[in-house]
């Protein structure tokens, strides 16, 4: 039982939070504190015991702000000037719970073309890291970290504040980067599926549906580009709302070097291509370890993504299939969203994997662009080509076949001299021996649907006068 004396409006701030929230929060401030807070079972009991810790601590603000990071949007803990804990409610968006000091110097830097100022956190993560990209490379943090706890009911912000001494030149990018915060460095990025991010109050606006990936698919969304709403020179403010989140996430403000896709398509042509030689040992390697020997394959030239005719063959170096994709249609793709998978046998591949096939480069080469996809036997060489017209034909060579098949042969009826064309009936067959080849014809009458009455006699029109 603790003796502490419960503060009412402590205790009514720290109700407000879902015992898995407590847990959170007892959690981060054994972390930061060490291990001086008692654990509990029932809600009420949490909420004394951090009241306790935090009445028995000097330093009692380091502690609220902690308690601040975890309370729903707009609840807060103050401390008066002799260091007694209020509590009290916020309007809205009047004020927001900043990592950073109001109150901060520029401080110059010659490693990048940026100046930035940024506070300590408050958070146990001083340092993450976030998995890289092709498009862009980080050069400098600007901002943060700050940490996002877990909130159930209601939304939070969290601000991040850096000021740039100088405008950025073009090829630079200001971009917010975020992931999971208990996740394996380097993390994938990720931001809450409920989320959106203010730049400098009201003048940049990121909504939600720009920051989701695929759904529980962390790595599948860009960091966030907020550099045209940035004030270069001038101080700067992010703000990161968000809600309904069951992990931690980690946010930090960072400037990245851009890499545009017509660099990285130049660097794979350059660094990252394999001859046509090469490729064809390794059909003859893969053929020969195989279980089930292939006689052909038959490769499209059009990408199975733009639909067009390749003009840049790729595909990962670890992938076993001969077919290839346009690499400029997959870097544009990537570019967007960035799932790197390949589009053929849904593997992963990311950048560094990708190589330009030399063995495909020579068939586009010395293949019309009349010529939609070859044969290749396991060996590589050139088979058959096949153009849209062959396949057209093919198919419509098919559908007659079949029609003719379907189709009986016409037989004449006569009614009151007038001939009309019926199928054969099932009465009638006709059978062929091999000694005589003479043809036995049964003839059948059905009767007749007219006003006589009268019955209709089928007769074979493939036998001859003689017979």
């Amino acid at each position: 039982m603790n003796d502490t004396p419960r503060v009412p409006g402590v205790f009514r701030e720290l109700m407000l939070l879902k015992v898995v929230e407590l847990k959170s929060l007892i959690r981060d401030l054994k972390l930061q504190f060490g291990n001086g807070i008692r654990s509990a079972t029932r809600k009420a009991d949490m909420c004394d015991n951090i009241t306790a810790f935090l009445l028995a601590q000097i330093n009692r603000q380091a502690v609220v702000d902690v308690i601040n990071d975890h309370l729903p949007y707009g609840h807060r803990l103050f401390l008066d000037e002799n260091s007694n804990v209020l509590a009290g409610y916020q309007r809205p968006y009047a004020a927001t719970i900043s990592a950073i000091p109001e109150a901060h110097s520029s401080v110059p830097t010659t490693a990048a073309p940026a100046t930035t100022t940024a506070a300590a956190t408050t958070s146990m993560i001083t340092n993450p890291s976030f998995k890289s990209s092709p498009f862009y490379s980080p050069v400098q943090r600007l901002a943060g970290p700050v940490i996002c706890p877990i909130v159930s009911h209601t939304c939070s912000v969290r601000t991040l504040a850096f000021t740039l001494n100088n405008a950025q030149p073009s090829d630079y990018e200001i971009r917010v980067f975020c992931a999971a915060a208990m996740a394996t460095a380097p993390s994938a990025l990720e931001f809450p599926q409920v989320s959106e991010l203010h730049i400098n109050g009201s003048t940049g606006h990121i909504a939600a549906n720009q920051l989701r990936g695929i759904k529980n698919t962390p790595g599948t969304v860009h960091a966030a580009n907020i550099t045209r709403w940035c004030n270069q020179p001038g101080s700067n403010q992010v703000q990161l709302i968000y809600a309904k989140t069951e992990k931690q996430y980690v946010a930090t403000v960072e400037l990245v070097k851009v890499h545009p896709v017509e660099e990285l398509i130049q660097q794979m042509i350059d660094q990252q291509s394999v001859s046509k030689d090469d490729i064809l040992t390794s059909f003859r390697e893969q053929q020969a370890n195989a279980d089930i020997q292939l006689q052909f394959e038959t490769l499209s030239l059009k990408c199975p993504l733009s639909c067009s005719r390749i003009t840049l063959p790729c595909r990962s170096r670890n992938c076993r299939h001969a077919q290839c994709f346009d690499g400029v249609a997959y870097m544009r793709m990537n570019e967007q969203t960035p799932t790197w998978k390949c589009p053929v046998c849904n593997s992963p591949i990311p950048y560094q994997d990708l190589i330009v096939d030399g063995f495909f480069k020579d068939l586009l080469v010395n293949s019309s662009d009349s010529i939609q996809s070859v044969r290749i036997n396991p060996s590589g060489e050139l088979q058959h080509e096949f153009t849209v017209k062959e396949e057209e034909s093919d198919g419509e060579a098919y559908e007659d076949e079949q029609e003719q098949t379907s189709s009986s042969a016409p037989v004449l009826s006569s009614s009151g001299g007038d001939s009309t064309e019926q199928s054969l009936p099932t009465g009638t067959t006709t059978t062929t021996t091999a000694a005589t080849t003479a043809t036995t014809t049964t003839t059948s009458t059905i009767p007749a649907h007219n006003s006589n009455n009268r019955p209709v006699v089928m007769v074979d029109l493939t036998l001859s006068d003689n017979e």
